[in-house]
C-alpha cells in the first residue's frame, strides 16, 4: 500500500514539472520579438531563441514584425465636384526592428493594426473629399503616395513603418460611366476631325503650289484627284456631270503638241533592253 501512495505522488509530481516546464518554455522565432513582462511590470525585449520564465510571475508578448497587408474598406464619399465615388485601398506595414519600436507597439497602443487600418480608412476619405473626380482618376498613385507619408507620419508615434499604400478600385455611378464614354468619345471623334483637317489644309497648300507651276488649268489637279478616290472606293462606274468637264480642263492643242514631242523622244530600244521578255509574257499570260 505504501508502494502504490510512492508512485502516486512520484506520478502527480512528475505532471505537474511537466506542466510547469510547458508553461515556462517560451520560445521566440526569428522573426519575432518578445515584451518579457513580471507582475505585469515590462523587463525587458526578448530576442530569438529559448528562453525559461515563471509562470504566472512573467508574461510574454510576441510582436511578429514581417510585413502584412490589411484592407481599407471601399469608401463611399462625394468628391470635391459633388460625385458619388466609392474608393478602397491597401495598406502594407510591419512593426519597426528596433526595441524601443518594438517597445511601443505595445505599450503605445492597444492593437497597432487595427488602430492603423483607422487611420488609413479615415485619411482615404479626407482626401478624397478634398479633390475632383478627374483628379481621383488621373493622380491615384500620387493620391497613394501622399496618404502613405501622412499615414508613416502618425503610425511612427507606436513603432509602425508604412511600406506601401495602393489605390486598388474607383467605383462611380453607371450614369457617370455612361457620361464619361460619351465624353470620351466625342473627345476621339473632335480629334480625328481636326485631323481630317488638318489633311485637307494640306492637300489643299499643294495644290495650290502644283496650279501656280502648271498654270491656271492645274486645278484640275484636285477635281481628278476626288474622282479617283471616290471610283478606288465604290470600285464602280463613276457618273461625272459635263459640268465639270469643262473646255479649260481639256488639253489645249500646244498641251498635246508638248506630250506628243515628249513621247517621239523617247527610247524605246534602250526601254526592250531593260525589260525581260518572257517575264513580260508570263504577266500577260
Amino acid at each position: 500500500m505504501d508502494l502504490l501512495v510512492l508512485f502516486a505522488l512520484v506520478g502527480f509530481a512528475l505532471a505537474l514539472f511537466l506542466i510547469v516546464a510547458a508553461y515556462s518554455i517560451v520560445i521566440i522565432k526569428e522573426y519575432e520579438r518578445a515584451l518579457k513582462f513580471k507582475f505585469g511590470e515590462f523587463i525587458e525585449v526578448l530576442e530569438p531563441g529559448l528562453h525559461v520564465i515563471i509562470p504566472y510571475v512573467h508574461k510574454v508578448e510576441k510582436v511578429d514584425y514581417r510585413t502584412r497587408s490589411f484592407d481599407v474598406s471601399p469608401q463611399k464619399v462625394l468628391t470635391k465636384d459633388n460625385v458619388s465615388t466609392s474608393v478602397n485601398a491597401i495598406v502594407f506595414l510591419r512593426v519597426r526592428r528596433g526595441k524601443e519600436q518594438i517597445k511601443q507597439s505595445v505599450l503605445e497602443v492597444d492593437n497597432y493594426e487595427r488602430v492603423t487600418v483607422d487611420y488609413a480608412r479615415t485619411m482615404l476619405r479626407d482626401m478624397i473629399s478634398s479633390r475632383n473626380l478627374d483628379t481621383i482618376l488621373q493622380e491615384r498613385e500620387e493620391m497613394a503616395k501622399v496618404m502613405k507619408e501622412r499615414l508613416d507620419t502618425k503610425t511612427d508615434e507606436y513603432g509602425v513603418e508604412i511600406m506601401d499604400v495602393e489605390i486598388k478600385d474607383v467605383s462611380i455611378p453607371d450614369e457617370m460611366e455612361r457620361a464619361m464614354a460619351a465624353s470620351a468619345e466625342a473627345e476621339r471623334d473632335r480629334k480625328a476631325r481636326i485631323i481630317d483637317a488638318n489633311g485637307e489644309l494640306q492637300a489643299a497648300v499643294r495644290t495650290r503650289i502644283a496650279s501656280e507651276l502648271l498654270g491656271t488649268k492645274g486645278y484640275r489637279l484636285r477635281t481628278l484627284q476626288t474622282l479617283d478616290s471616290v471610283a478606288v472606293e465604290n470600285a464602280t462606274i463613276v457618273t461625272i456631270p459635263t459640268s465639270l468637264i469643262s473646255e479649260d480642263m481639256m488639253a489645249s492643242d500646244e498641251e498635246e503638241g508638248l506630250s506628243k514631242d515628249l513621247v517621239d523622244e523617247i527610247d524605246l530600244k534602250s526601254l526592250l533592253k531593260t525589260v525581260n521578255v518572257e517575264d513580260l509574257a508570263k504577266d500577260i499570260q
